[in-house]
């Protein structure tokens, strides 16, 4: 009995009731060693763990590859290849098969292969998605394995490597199930990069490009009026209250990634006992916090969170009522202003150098009247709202696929 629950998966199609059965990777897959001698592919391939075989300059924007490919492995669409190369997320390398293009060339670090008529490529493409073959991986692995990144895998050991096969029906329900469900994936990440792609192009357009000309490219049409130009400091108000940490006002963190965010209850706890009676400084809803040692990596953003305190060493401003916080924040978040800011960059070491709150606030923009302004702001709150959406079903979808993996392979 404990072996017939060992060779089930926990989830399966209806129809299917016959036990998997356990088969080494050399008795399914045929390797592949044709060389390119004639120079019949010119395009180095590489493995990236979340894309797949992708072009290498285009993934590296550089060739990284010898110019000399004569002697690389010819790879042709449908056949698979495994980089022995571990990376963050991929312990044991990654195991992908070539779709993106008809044929082209790979190191002959790569071991590459090709399924059977004995199994279903779409199930292999799965199996491999998964987090199975590890194990056997990690028992062929050489001591001293993680030689500049390379794991140590005899080709031969990799093909001793065994996994569990259902029937080819089955096989082939699995493998289309969820090469449906990667190309609902593939289709909501190009969503979600058609509005990221939208929003970059409408900054551009809906900002005057300055240098004398005040008008922007694309704008509302019932606003004409020239933008005009002021210092940042005529539009934000240093905030500069310290409070201690409270139930209403919880100790926050302000990251590159996530701006003012909360943090975890154990930090909190930790934190307020050991320094229960430090005052931090308060910050409120809309507004705008930066770093000044960590404006370079794009540390400045609006504060999304609410009433809050954090470290001293960030600086917060109030907008005001000229202007809209919306708006303020496209402006001190476009790259084009961090680069003009950055310029008032002062200290001796580069990891140390700041640019200081009366620095940053002497920074020149370019307004609208306030009607325009908040205008443009909730346009991009909408706009960052969808990316929003198209992120968390992507996430979601991501999730699912992950979860299921995990229920309908052994």
């Amino acid at each position: 009995m404990t072996k017939e629950k060992s060779t089930v998966p926990r989830l399966r199609f209806p129809g299917f009731t016959d036990a998997w059965k356990q088969r080494k990777l050399g008795e399914v897959s045929k390797r592949v060693t044709r060389r390119n001698k004639e120079l019949i592919s010119s395009l180095p391939l590489t493995i990236s763990a979340q894309h797949g075989l992708v072009d290498q300059e285009e993934f590296f924007n550089k060739q990284v590859a010898s110019k000399d490919v004569s002697s690389y492995y010819l790879i042709k669409k449908g056949e698979f290849a495994y980089n022995k190369s571990y990376s963050n997320g991929y312990p044991w390398g990654a195991i992908k098969r070539l779709d993106r293009y008809e044929m082209g060339v790979l190191s002959t670090l790569y071991i590459v292969f090709k399924p059977t008529s004995l199994i279903c490529s779409d199930y292999l493409v799965s199996y491999y998605d998964t987090v199975n073959w590890y194990k056997e991986v990690s028992m062929i692995a050489a001591e001293g394995a993680r030689n500049h990144g390379l794991l140590n895998i005899a080709t031969n050991d990799f093909f001793k490597t065994r996994l569990f096969i259902p029937t080819l029906p089955e096989q082939e329900v699995i493998g289309n199930f969820f090469s449906d469900l990667d190309q609902l994936i593939t289709l909501h990440q190009r969503k979600l990069d058609d509005v990221k792609e939208l929003k970059k192009a409408l900054l551009q357009k809906m900002f005057p490009k300055g240098n004398g000309n005040d008008f922007p490219e694309l704008r509302f049409p019932e606003f004409t009026d020239a933008w005009k130009q002021r210092k940042l400091g005529e539009v934000l108000k240093e905030r500069n209250e310290s409070r201690s940490p409270s139930a209403d006002v919880p100790l926050v963190s302000f990251t590159v990634e996530n701006g003012v965010t909360p943090k975890t209850e154990r930090y909190n706890r930790e934190f307020l006992v050991r320094d229960e009676n430090k005052k931090y400084k308060f910050t409120q809803l809309d507004d705008i916090v930066y770093n000044p040692a960590n404006l370079k990596f794009g540390a400045i953003a609006r504060n999304k969170y609410g009433a809050a305190v954090f470290s001293p060493i960030y600086v917060t401003y109030g907008v005001l009522s000229e202007a809209h916080p919306l708006f303020v924040e496209l402006i001190v978040t476009s790259t084009n202003f961090i680069q003009r800011a950055l310029r008032y960059q002062e200290g001796t070491v580069y990891e140390r150098m700041a640019v200081k709150s009366f620095d940053l606030l002497r920074s020149e923009i370019l307004l609208p009247a306030l009607p325009e302004q908040e205008a443009i702001g909730n346009f991009f709150s909408d706009l960052d709202q969808l990316i929003t959406l198209h992120q968390r079903q992507l996430d979601h979808l991501k999730l699912l696929k992950k979860a299921l993996l995990q229920q309908m392979f052994i």
